[in-house]
C-alpha cells in the first residue's frame, strides 16, 4: 500500500495552481463545517475549490474530484431499489470522471458504512465503484487503513495518507458564564456534571450512558442529554429513564452553536459513549472550551487522544461503566490545556494539497 507522508511546506506548494471539485465543499456547512473549513484551508494555499454538481463533474474543468460521503445518498431515499439506483448513479459519475474525463478521484474515508443503515447490496456496489476509480485515500486516522484494505482490496494499489480532522477554533462561543448555564439547569455547588450534546442516535450509546448514571450510587452526579433524536422509540426509552431519575435531564431538541458551547463549558466531562465508530469529530469541540471528553477506545479515538493529550480525551474499554465516568471526573479537576497544534487548519490544507499533487503524479496500477 503506497503511503504519502505529507511534509511539503507552503512555500514549495504555493505556486502550483490546482482546481478541485469538492463533493461537498460548503453546501452542507449548516450541518457539518468540516468540508467548509477544509475548502478555506485549501484556498489559502492556492487551490481553487468548486462545489460539486453532476454537470460540473461531467463538463467543467478541474484536476481532482474530492469525495467525502458517497454513501450519504442512501439517506435521502427509501427502499432498496431506490438505494441501488442512487448508488448506480454515483458509481456512473465516478467512472465517467475517472475513465472518460481522465480526472483523479480522492476519497476521504469518513465512514465505511452509513450509521444505522443496512443496505448491503448498495454498499457492495459502491465499494466496487470506489475501488476501481479512487486514486487516493485520505484517512482521518491510521485506524481506518487496515479496515479499508479488507473491504476494498483494490485500495492497496492506490496512494494513502493520514490527515486528521481539524480543530473547531472560533466556532463555539459561550454566551454566558459557566455558573449561569449550570444554575439554569439546576446544577448547584459542586455537583459533578456529565453532558452529552449533539444528535442523539443508537450508535452513540446515549441510552447506555443514561442507564449507567441511573445505576450510580453517587447522588450528587448529574447528566444532561441535549440534542434532537429522530428515532422516536429510542427517545422514549431515554425519556423513561430521565423521568424516573431527577439527576438526568433530556432536552430532545436541536441545539445551535451557542447552546452547544454553553453546555460544553458548563460540563465537567462531555461523554460520547459510541457503541461503534470509525471517525468522530464530535470529540473535538469540547476541547475548545477546555472541557474533558470521555469516549470508548475504538476507531480513531485512541489516536486522537494521544494527539491532544490522554488526560483530555479520556478513553475506556467498552462497555461504559460508572468507574469510567468517575475516573473522567477525577481527571477533570486537573489544570492545563489540550495540545491542538497538529489539528491546525493551515497545516491540513497544505498536507491535503500535497496529497492531491502526489495522486496526480502517481503511476500505480489504479492510475491508468
Amino acid at each position: 500500500m503506497p503511503v504519502v507522508r505529507c511534509r511539503d511546506s507552503n512555500s514549495q506548494l504555493g505556486g502550483i495552481l490546482l482546481t478541485v471539485l469538492a463533493w461537498p465543499s460548503r453546501v452542507n456547512a449548516a450541518d457539518n463545517t468540516y468540508t467548509s473549513r477544509l475548502s478555506t484551508a485549501l484556498e489559502l494555499c492556492g487551490v481553487i475549490v468548486i462545489e460539486f454538481s453532476i454537470g460540473r463533474a461531467l463538463f467543467s474543468s478541474y484536476d481532482v474530484l474530492h469525495v467525502h460521503w458517497p454513501e450519504g445518498v442512501l439517506k435521502n431515499g427509501r427502499g432498496r431499489i431506490n438505494g441501488l439506483a442512487r448508488i448506480l448513479a454515483v458509481v456512473g459519475v465516478l467512472f465517467v470522471v475517472r475513465f472518460v474525463r481522465r480526472r483523479k478521484v480522492v476519497w476521504t474515508v469518513h465512514n465505511l458504512r452509513p450509521h444505522d443503515l443496512d443496505r448491503r447490496a448498495s454498499l457492495a456496489l459502491l465499494r466496487v465503484g470506489l475501488g476501481f476509480t479512487v486514486g487516493g485515500y485520505i484517512h482521518l486516522s491510521s485506524a481506518s487503513a487496515p479496515i479499508l484494505s479488507k473491504i476494498i482490496t483494490r485500495s492497496k494499489q492506490s496512494l494513502q495518507a493520514v490527515i486528521p480532522i481539524g480543530r473547531y477554533s472560533g466556532e463555539f462561543f459561550p454566551s454566558e458564564p459557566r455558573e449561569t448555564t449550570r444554575a439554569r439547569h439546576e446544577i448547584f455547588g459542586e455537583n459533578p456534571l456529565v453532558v452529552f450534546v449533539g444528535q442523539v442516535a443508537r450508535y452513540k450509546g446515549v441510552l447506555d450512558l443514561a442507564q449507567v448514571v441511573h445505576a450510580s450510587t453517587n447522588k450528587e452526579l448529574r447528566l444532561i442529554i441535549a440534542g434532537r433524536c429522530a428515532d422516536r422509540d429510542y427517545a422514549q426509552e431515554i425519556e423513561c429513564i430521565a423521568s424516573a431519575d431527577s439527576r438526568i435531564q433530556f432536552n430532545d431538541e436541536r441545539l445551535g452553536s451557542t447552546g452547544f458551547a454553553n453546555l460544553m463549558q458548563a460540563a465537567d466531562v462531555v461523554a460520547y459513549p459510541y457503541t461503534s465508530i470509525l471517525n468522530s469529530a464530535s470529540v473535538l469541540p469540547p476541547l475548545e472550551t477546555r472541557t474533558r471528553v470521555l469516549a470508548p477506545r475504538i476507531g480513531a479515538i485512541p489516536e486522537m487522544s494521544k494527539t491532544v493529550g490522554e488526560d483530555w480525551i479520556i478513553t475506556y474499554e467498552q462497555p461504559l461503566t460508572g468507574s469510567a465516568i468517575d475516573e473522567a471526573l477525577r481527571t477533570a479537576s486537573l489544570k492545563g490545556s489540550p495540545d491542538l497544534t497538529a489539528l491546525e487548519w493551515p497545516k491540513i490544507g497544505i498536507d491535503t494539497k500535497a496529497f492531491y499533487l502526489a495522486v496526480m503524479n502517481y503511476q500505480g496500477e489504479n492510475q491508468a
